[in-house]
């Protein structure tokens, strides 16, 4: 019986040594640099498919936009303004970076509000303001194409007219300001491409109505 105790705990022992040489704990970096005052560093941790960022909006408004700058000079940017979710005062959000080790460090480059004011680099900011502001001129063209459509039922029709709507460059504006209004357009395009064809009046009042709404989110101004 003391044998049969003793082959016991020296296979629990073997087994947890094995468990333990198999289970890979994710490695936390904190080498982030961030001088903004309205975003705290929670994590950096590296898992098998990405560096994973944990940020936390310490303002008192809702971020709709930001940027990450990474170690090897490209960037992460994501406009929040195009789609439902934006974060709240307090709330945590999570920012996926590829798995490079010549990513690190990253830094906090900038991050906007929904009143369009930010925090952070002002050249990177004033991008993103001429990229929505961009988007919001070719959506106002494609919002009169849309609604003017839903009663034709033409999807096709519809395609080519904004296929065939202008980018235009106005003076002062950044390149992000005609990529913007291309944006808008490559958007709409593919939404006509997954429409259901059994329901072509619905899909493009649904859509109509979309796009109405992502106008009154990029227009907005302090």
């Amino acid at each position: 019986m003391k044998n049969l105790f003793l082959k016991a705990f020296v296979g629990l022992s073997l087994l947890g040594l094995g468990l333990g040489a198999y289970y890979q704990p994710p490695k936390q970096n904190v080498g982030v640099n961030n001088k903004l005052k309205t975003i705290e560093v929670i994590s950096l941790l590296e898992t098998e498919q990405a560096y994973e960022l944990v940020l936390r909006n310490v303002s008192n408004k809702r971020i709709n936009g930001y940027s990450i700058s990474l170690g090897n000079g490209a960037s992460r940017t994501v406009d929040m303004s195009v789609g439902e979710k934006t974060v709240g005062p307090g709330e945590q959000f999570k920012v996926a970076l590829p798995h490079r080790e010549d990513i690190l460090p990253p830094t906090i480059r900038y991050v906007v509000f929904d009143d369009t004011s930010g925090d952070g680099d002002l050249t990177g900011i004033a991008e993103l303001q001429d990229r929505r502001d961009g988007r919001a001129e070719q959506l106002k063209r494609i919002l009169v194409s849309l609604n003017r459509h839903v009663s034709t039922g033409d999807v096709a029709s519809l395609k080519s007219e904004i296929k065939a709507l202008p980018e235009e460059q106005k003076v002062g504006r950044s390149i992000f300001y005609l990529q913007g209004q291309r944006n808008a357009k490559e958007d709409t395009l593919l939404a006509l491409d997954k429409i259901d064809q059994t329901k072509i009046k619905d899909e493009l009042t649904s859509l109509a109505d979309r796009t109405s709404k992502m106008l009154r989110k990029v227009s907005v101004k302090q």
